[in-house]
């Protein structure tokens, strides 16, 4: 009963976020004036249209603004936010580290760190910059391994959960194939 319930709210927490994100979303939000950021090392060369991932501003070091001109849309999707993510720190043992893909992800993961501001929690809050244009990069595997997801990490049992606001799931599955079956369990 429980693991039904866990999964239930999973599943209304994530179709809440998805009508805020589709339907209370204005759609005149224009996708290519989003930071758009890369895997690729600067000593490598940032490929056109694209932006280092290191410029993206710390959410706990940016000043607070409270603008006035953004419609209730906004507030609600706000509030789906702050709420999606208090029910994956809910829904997930303390021991899971949650790693947010960047770059549909970014807010979801700027309100996890404001929301586990000086709590056990913070630990838990990672910006993983995998994205579609880089999923397949020759060094994905060593950058994630920076990003604390080693195989030996995953057969020693520990978990860890992508949260990706895509479709399909491809970008989790892709990394998931990365490791062998008995550490993508984990």
């Amino acid at each position: 009963m429980q693991n039904r319930l866990k999964w239930f709210s999973m599943v209304i927490s994530v179709e809440l976020l998805f009508t805020c994100l589709t339907v209370l979303a204005p759609f005149h939000f224009d996708s290519n004036n989003y930071l758009k950021k890369s895997l690729i090392h600067a000593d490598q060369g940032i490929p056109a249209g694209y932006e280092s991932y290191f410029s993206c501003p710390d959410i706990l070091q940016t000043p607070a603004q409270k603008p006035s001109h953004l419609s209730e849309e906004w507030r609600a999707l706000k509030a789906a936010h702050f709420s999606f993510v208090a029910e994956l720190l809910a829904l997930y043992p303390k021991d899971t580290k949650i790693y947010f893909l960047a770059r549909d992800s970014e807010y979801l993961y700027d309100v996890a760190k404001l929301v586990t501001e000086g709590t056990d929690d913070f630990n838990r809050i990672h910006l993983l910059n995998v994205s579609r244009a880089n999923m397949r990069h020759p060094d994905i595997k060593a950058y994630l391994s920076e990003s604390g997801i080693t195989e030996k990490y995953l057969l020693d049992g520990k978990k860890v959960l992508f949260v990706d606001t895509g479709f399909a799931g491809t970008i989790p599955r892709v990394i998931t194939e990365l490791f062998p079956p008995s550490a993508a369990q984990h």
